[in-house]
């Protein structure tokens, strides 16, 4: 979930310990680099102060960040606020912005078939987030076109349930794009009805 999107407190803790890494890392397929584990990553990744993380290429492998970008060649996808959208665009302070697969976004939709509090909880949203705000999706047809990575952690979107990998729990992917002056014509604005 986009931290800025949602609005979380700033005293929300971090739902990884080093035990739900191991288990999320095995179970999601994540391949490390070399002379990394994961318990290495809890600590020297995932327990670092936003901002000063490593880049994800110093402890993953090079094949398995191939493979997980190569996921996104049909392009990608996000679900933003009406408002915040209107008000900041697709980007993040940082100009960043976090995407899904659009593969896994249309799944994502299909799956809530139009109830706001299935598509809340696979989003990872509050309860009742959607009664009170306007959800839209964002396409963008090629992702790659704007320096699409494995996030770092040290994107200003990134919240305190950020773990390493480009995956989420759920084990859906996730990546980041430079949005920050991307033009209107390099994505797509499909409303949502909740």
């Amino acid at each position: 979930v986009d931290e800025e999107m949602v609005g979380l407190p700033e005293n929300f803790e971090s739902w990884v310990s080093r035990k739900d890494l191991e288990d999320h890392i095995k179970n999601s397929d994540i391949g490390l680099a070399e002379d990394w584990d994961a318990s290495q990553v809890h600590d020297y990744v995932t327990n670092i102060k936003k901002g000063e993380r490593p880049d994800p290429d110093s402890y993953l492998d090079q094949g398995y960040m191939n493979i997980h970008l190569s996921e996104f060649e049909g392009g990608a996808s996000r679900f933003m606020t009406k408002k915040n959208i209107d008000k900041y665009g697709i980007g993040q302070k940082d100009g960043t912005s976090f995407v899904m697969t659009r593969k896994q976004a249309d799944q994502i939709i299909s799956s809530a078939n139009g109830d706001a509090k299935v598509m809340e909880k696979a989003l990872g949203l509050p309860e009742g987030f959607l009664d009170g705000n306007e959800l839209i999706r964002v396409d963008i047809p090629n992702p790659g076109k704007l320096n699409l990575r494995i996030p770092s952690g040290n994107e200003a979107g990134a919240s305190k349930q950020w773990i390493p990998g480009g995956r989420l729990p759920d084990g859906n992917l996730e990546a980041v794009i430079d949005a920050g002056d991307i033009s209107p014509k390099e994505y797509e604005i499909v409303p949502l009805d909740f």
